[in-house]
């Protein structure tokens, strides 16, 4: 579940909270040193410190394969709506039945 919290609120909820803003002071600056780094390698140094993410270490997908992950995630999504069609088409048909809207169809021969 994500949540939203405007930045003015958040950094006046963390006056109450020093230890929880001085770590995210410490990862926002990682980011930005590591961002730095990938933009320009020859200009900014990366850091022993900033190669591993902290917090992003801590997910579940971390490390993991983005390729994987996202064609997973496309056959999960491909799944689920085949099944939200499939059950669509079994209610068009219940209520059709139900209504006596149905009918028969016959084989013409045609192509």
């Amino acid at each position: 579940m994500l949540y939203k919290i405007s930045r003015k609120k958040l950094l006046s909820v963390l006056q109450d909270f020093p230890s929880t803003l001085t770590a995210m002071k410490g990862v926002a600056e990682s980011r930005q040193r590591r961002l730095q780094h990938y933009m320009n390698p020859r200009k900014y140094e990366l850091l022993p410190q900033d190669e591993v993410d902290i917090e992003d270490s801590k997910t579940e997908l971390f490390g993991a394969d983005a390729e994987k992950v996202v064609s997973k995630k496309e056959e999960e999504s491909s799944r689920i709506r085949s099944k939200i069609r499939q059950s669509r088409v079994a209610g068009m048909k219940r209520g059709a039945i139900l209504t006596g809207r149905h009918t028969t169809m016959q084989k013409t021969g045609r192509s």
